[in-house]
C-alpha cells in the first residue's frame, strides 16, 4: 500500500488531526470568549438595577422624610391584574402646600402594552383629588435596558407621642424585554428603608 503524501512532506492523517484540533482549540476560545461577555452583560445590568435602587429610595426619603404628615397608606399586594389598587403612600408638604404620592406599578408582561414594573412620583392638588398635577418615574423604565419593579409595599407605623414611621421596601429586577438569560440567571435586589418624619 502506497502512502500518501502532502507536498509540504505530511501525511493526510496528520493534517486532519491539526485541523481537527485547530477546530476543538476555536471552539473553546468562542466558549470563553461568550461567557465573559455574558459575565460582563450581567454585571452591568446588576449594577443598572442597584442603581436604579438607591437613587428612588434617596428621592423617596428625602421627600417622605420632610413632610409634614402622612395622609394614606395603601398596603394593597402588587397586582398586575388591578393596577389601580397598587400600593401607594400619599403625604402632606406643608411648606410647599403639595400633596405628593408615590406609587408601585406593576410589570405588564404581555400584548403591546408590555411595560416593567416602576415607581412614580405624582403630585396631587388635593388628597381627595386622584388626577395628578404632574408625574414621573423614579425607575428606568426602557423595557430592554431599564429594570423592573417586582415587588413592594408601605408599612406605616403611627406611634403615639412620637413622630410617624414609614417602612419602605421593594424589590427590582432586570427589565422584562432583557431576555431569558438575564431573567432566569439575576434574582431580583430588594431595598428597604425605614424613615421617621421630622
Amino acid at each position: 500500500m502506497k502512502k500518501v503524501f502532502s507536498p509540504f512532506g505530511f501525511s493526510l492523517i496528520e493534517i486532519l488531526v491539526v485541523i481537527a484540533m485547530v477546530a476543538l482549540l476555536g471552539v473553546v476560545i468562542t466558549e470563553l470568549f461568550f461567557r465573559s461577555f455574558l459575565g460582563s452583560n450581567k454585571a452591568t445590568v446588576i449594577s443598572n438595577i442597584k442603581q436604579n435602587g438607591q437613587s428612588t429610595l434617596e428621592q423617596m426619603d428625602k421627600s417622605i422624610r420632610g413632610a409634614e404628615r402622612i395622609i394614606e397608606v395603601c398596603q394593597n399586594p402588587l397586582n398586575p391584574e388591578n393596577p389601580q389598587n397598587t400600593p401607594t403612600i400619599v403625604i402632606y408638604q406643608e411648606e410647599e402646600g403639595i400633596y405628593t404620592r408615590f406609587r408601585f406599578n406593576p410589570p405588564v408582561p404581555f400584548g403591546s402594552q408590555k411595560s416593567n414594573g416602576y415607581i412614580s412620583s405624582d403630585n396631587l392638588s388635593g388628597c381627595s383629588d386622584p388626577t395628578p398635577t404632574s408625574s414621573s418615574s423614579l425607575t428606568d423604565r426602557n423595557i430592554s435596558k431599564g429594570v423592573s419593579l417586582t415587588n413592594g409595599k408601605f408599612e406605616f407605623r403611627p406611634v403615639p407621642g412620637f413622630k410617624d414611621v414609614v417602612t419602605i421596601t421593594f424589590s427590582l429586577g432586570p427589565a422584562i424585554s432583557s431576555g431569558a438569560n438575564f431573567l432566569s440567571s439575576i434574582d431580583p435586589v430588594e431595598f428597604q428603608t425605614t424613615i421617621e418624619l421630622r
